[in-house]
């Protein structure tokens, strides 16, 4: 399995749907959700399963992010 990003709702033409994947399921949950446990993250643990990110969800998820890439 893999952890993916999907845009359903592109913002052009240019930009049609479309899956960037993210991490292979086994690196996922060794270093992503762990990393997530530790630093409180509310939307990365949602990531295995799935969840819809509106565009107002940015701002909390790139903070988690860069939370976890520290």
């Amino acid at each position: 399995m893999t952890v993916a990003l999907i845009v359903t709702r592109p913002d052009s033409e240019k930009w049609q749907w479309f899956t960037l994947p993210v991490a292979v399921e086994e690196v996922y949950e060794r270093y992503w959700l762990s990393g997530a446990a530790a630093t409180a993250a509310v939307w990365l643990p949602l990531f295995q399963t799935g969840c819809a990110v509106e565009g107002k969800d940015f701002p909390a998820l790139t903070r988690e992010l860069l939370t976890l890439r520290g």
